[in-house]
């Protein structure tokens, strides 16, 4: 397997931890691995290091394939972790 960085938003809570920009020579931790095999939006997240320069640059154009995985997993981010801070706060 070559070099895979994750290009896709910093991520903490609900069963994983990961940050843009994270580097991963080899196999990738169990929880990233169900999380790819479960999210396609989330797996295309993982390019390889040669080619992170047009990769950012798709993302940031909005208009890609990888820019609408981008915002698909932020969203899902987001909308989880707002319904986790709503269940915690009516206890």
């Amino acid at each position: 397997m070559s070099q895979k960085i994750y290009l896709g938003p910093t991520m903490s809570g609900q069963g994983i931890t990961i940050t843009t920009g994270s580097i991963f020579n080899g196999k990738f931790p169990s929880e990233i691995e169900q999380r790819q095999q479960t999210d396609a939006n989330f797996a295309a997240l993982f390019v390889d290091v040669d080619e992170v320069a047009e990769a950012r640059t798709g993302i940031r154009n909005g208009n890609t394939f990888l820019a609408e995985c981008y915002k698909n997993v932020y969203q899902n981010y987001i909308s989880s972790k707002e319904l986790i801070n709503g269940i915690l706060s009516r206890r």
